[in-house]
């Protein structure tokens, strides 16, 4: 039905204060994930503990008192010195998680408790402050001869 619909008329237009900016494709032919932020991130103290999380994903990220960075990942944990990693394996976590309220916000979090050794190959993390899609593939290129 839509394919004949006169669009020949139709004009798109802008509203005030809403965006249509397409977001930012990442694709990965290796295990990946994808980090998404609205801006940059907003730490918020936790009650009666030293971690901050971030408020503004949907990722359990952290950052400890020497504002070094854990990321969950399932059940493992990976650390990195700034957003924009290199992001390694976390095989130790500050006794902080350890300290995290038992009110039911982090129950997630301390199923993953103690830091379990990532098995097989890290995935790679792409972190994006603007709205972002992530492309997995298992693809194989191949040759040409």
């Amino acid at each position: 039905m839509l394919a004949s619909v006169d669009t020949s008329q139709i004009t798109p237009q802008n509203a005030n204060g809403v965006r249509s900016d397409p977001p930012s494709i990442f694709v990965s032919q290796r295990p990946a994930v994808l980090v998404t932020l609205d801006g940059d991130p907003i730490w918020s103290p936790i009650a009666q503990n030293d971690l901050k999380f971030a408020v503004n994903t949907n990722w359990d990220l952290f950052q400890d008192p020497a504002s070094r960075l854990y990321l969950r990942v399932e059940k493992s944990w990976l650390s990195a010195s700034s957003l924009k990693g290199p992001w390694t394996a976390a095989h130790e976590l500050p006794a902080s998680f350890a300290a995290l309220p038992a009110d039911g916000n982090w129950d997630e979090v301390k199923a993953a408790l103690p830091a379990k050794p990532a098995t097989g190959h890290l995935p790679y993390v792409l972190v994006s402050t603007t709205p972002a899609e992530l492309i997995l593939s298992t693809a194989r290129r191949s040759r040409c001869r």
